[in-house]
């Protein structure tokens, strides 16, 4: 297929470069300590596999950012009792969902390829894209693992009837290839990528036959084992939108013959054409995927089934926060999320919270109210109107208990 342009929504997931020096041998034998201390027992291979690299590229982070010093009294602490999560706090005085995101925005490949170098290799639903010689070309088997896993138990979780598993086939039959398309490039900026992960609903268009094809999938920079933490995140918001993406999404041919020897003449026009279906769908896309919602459902499915939270890696969102009020942080109202989105602010620290906040409002009216009062309000506007009528109480009232029940 010959590609033209592409146009997409971007999904963002939250988001000095720092370049892992991977020679450090006593890293292994921590990483070896450490599992044999917590007794931990792994599902099979793969998933030893994934954590123990994990692992190691979490110590080394750790130690060559902080020192050696402090690494050694969060790693005393992590084989005396305490879990990652809350020696990194007491370690560190940085919530642990912060320097978890910190390790990532950081760190970066001192390599940058020609992006025209990328190969392709299908697996499944999946066709996920890599460069050769990369860490991610190394850790394909892991990664297929990842997804596959992720997405037998997001599919579980969305497709609850007949209906939703025909609207999901059919969605997907109509994306081109038929494929979720995965981008694992070198470094952040060389996909574009200006956050943890971008996952996207958009259009190719295919010269030969003159219409613009659904595109579904996400971009991520892959450094090492630790950045398959945002597979499940991006998964969540593109198997929203394939159960709830109602009619579907279908080609849209091009109103005018388009020669193949006038391509750069024909640009404009194309963009032009483009850029109206995009503005006529783009809001419609964000309500598919929830919205601000979204991204907390998103984080809310990470903490149920992704591994490096199963494992102990990455802990409860709500010890985070309570953790920052506790050290003279405030959290922000739901429904000033809901009206500003998640990315409001320059503070990007504040913007990683946001996150973690609409997590925790997820798990909280999931636990009260059930998971389809939480299907019906993403549906809505999250007026006062919606949330007395979902859930009994309005916006302010649901902030107030909401912060409650984290802070006591």
């Amino acid at each position: 297929m010959k590609k033209l342009l592409l146009f997409t929504l971007l999904l963002s997931s939250c988001a000095s470069r720092y370049i892992l020096k991977d020679d450090l041998p006593q890293t292994a034998d921590q990483v070896e300590d450490y599992i044999l201390v917590k007794g931990l027992k792994f599902g099979n291979v793969a998933e030893e596999a994934i954590i123990r690299k994990s692992l190691y590229y979490l110590f080394t982070y750790l130690e060559q950012r902080f020192g050696e010093k402090d690494f050694g009294v969060f790693y005393y602490r992590t084989l005396h009792g305490e879990s990652i999560p809350d020696a990194m706090r007491e370690t560190y005085g940085a919530a642990q969902y912060a320097i978890a995101y910190e390790s990532f925005l950081l760190v970066e490949s001192p390599h940058v390829s020609d992006i025209r170098m990328m190969k392709s290799t299908n697996d499944g639903v999946f066709l996920v894209y890599y460069f050769p010689g990369s860490q991610a070309e190394k850790d394909l088997p892991l990664i297929f693992y990842q997804l596959d896993y992720y997405f037998t138990k997001l599919t579980n979780v969305f497709i609850k009837n007949a209906h939703d598993l025909h609207l999901f086939q059919t969605n997907l039959s109509l994306f081109n290839d038929g494929a979720i398309h995965v981008f694992l490039f070198e470094n952040r900026a060389q996909g574009g990528i200006f956050s943890v992960g971008e996952g996207y609903i958009g259009f190719s268009y295919d010269l030969d036959k003159n219409s613009f094809i659904p595109e579904i999938g996400f971009k991520t920079a892959y450094y090492n084992a630790l950045s398959g933490y945002v597979f499940s995140h991006e998964l969540t918001h593109l198997i929203m939108g394939l159960t709830r993406m109602d009619p579907p999404i279908r080609p849209i041919p091009y109103p005018e013959k388009f020669e193949k020897a006038d391509t750069y003449k024909n640009t404009g026009k194309l963009m032009t054409f483009i850029q109206s279906v995009y503005s006529t769908n783009a809001y419609k896309y964000e309500i598919i995927m929830g919205k601000s919602w979204g991204e907390g459902i998103a984080e809310y499915m990470t903490s149920r089934f992704n591994f490096l939270i199963r494992y102990g890696i990455i802990g409860d969102v709500d010890d985070d926060l309570r953790y920052i009020t506790g050290h003279g942080g405030n959290l922000t109202p739901v429904s000033m999320l809901l009206d500003n989105g998640l990315r409001f602010g320059a503070d990007m620290s504040r913007v990683v919270m946001h996150y973690q906040e609409m997590h925790s409002a997820v798990a909280y009216i999931t636990a009260k109210y059930g998971w389809d009062a939480m299907l019906r309000l993403i549906d809505l506007p999250g007026t006062d109107e919606d949330f007395m009528d979902v859930l009994g109480v309005d916006r302010a009232g649901f902030n107030t208990a909401w912060k409650s029940a984290i802070l006591h």
